[in-house]
């Protein structure tokens, strides 16, 4: 059985790197990250330097791709061989390969009909291997084979732009941040069963967030940008624990945005004004 993390003691960041530039390891306004299962390196969609960077687990820069495609990478997620990336700029999403990170497709272009975005968000695979993208201003999940090959629209009333999708084997989670900010979940046919983490104020249970993740044990953790905090919440939407402190100094968070968990022990979130990679373990 897997430990469920201890997020209690995920307070300092065991890693911060990066500063506000154009070099190698440097950040403009970082959006989305995925990790490489295997290796554990991290992608960190450098959304204000139209390029995705990699990153070791002890933060060191290791290489960089898709300035030659990209306008502004948002979202990011690597699955298999496959690094799919969406482009707010661009209104589409991009297929590239590893291990040469060689751009294969392109699929997109603004507007509201199939294979059309505006501006799409952080992709996630389902449980048949389907690719599932938020299209936030056409509210919806656009849902594509691996091959980025268009299959099917998925809507409901109360998906009001979708930031971020998650799966479990029986359920799809959505955050939608439209006028009261919220989780939604629904069945993998597109029925709404109910909503968790409710936020848009001060006093709600987060203030809002572009992305979140799930842990092992179906644990929903966001990265609030408006509180400036990681807030994790249990599977029926109760608040668990808070991890970080505001601010703008090394190992604090100001408006942090991907957040990722790898092996159950590890936090990765881009601080989008602090213009870093935190690194969070036990």
């Amino acid at each position: 059985m897997v430990a469920i993390p201890d997020y209690a003691t995920f307070q300092q960041p065991i890693v911060a790197v990066g500063k506000f530039g154009s070099g190698q390891g440097e950040l403009k306004y970082p959006a989305g990250i995925s990790i490489e299962t295997e290796s554990g390196h991290i992608y960190v969609a450098d959304d204000g330097n139209k390029r995705i960077q990699i990153f070791s687990q002890t933060g060191d820069y290791l290489n960089e791709f898709g300035y030659q495609h990209l306008e502004r990478p948002w979202g990011i997620l690597i699955h298999e061989d496959n690094i799919y990336v969406t482009d707010i700029g661009h209104h589409a999403i991009f297929l590239f390969k590893l291990p040469d990170l060689t751009m294969i497709k392109r699929v997109g272009t603004r507007g509201s009909g199939s294979e059309e975005f505006n501006q799409p968000r952080q992709p996630a695979i389902s449980p048949n291997q389907h690719l599932h993208v938020p299209d936030y201003n056409n509210n919806r999940l656009q849902i594509l084979t691996t091959n980025l090959v268009f299959k099917d629209t998925l809507e409901h009333k109360t998906m009001s732009e979708p930031e971020d999708v998650k799966f479990t084997k029986n359920e799809i989670f959505v955050l939608s941040r439209s006028n009261n900010p919220c989780i939604h979940v629904y069945t993998l046919s597109g029925e709404k069963s109910r909503s968790l983490v409710t936020g848009g104020g001060i006093g709600m249970k987060f203030q809002g967030a572009y992305f979140f993740c799930l842990d092992r044990h179906n644990n929903i953790v966001i990265s609030d940008c408006s509180a400036n905090q990681i807030k994790v919440f249990s599977p029926e939407g109760d608040l668990l624990h808070r991890i970080g402190q505001e601010g703008h100094k090394a190992g604090m968070l100001f408006s942090p945005r991907g957040i990722a968990i790898h092996n159950t022990k590890l936090i990765c979130v881009s601080n989008n004004i602090n213009f870093c990679l935190q690194i969070f373990s036990s």
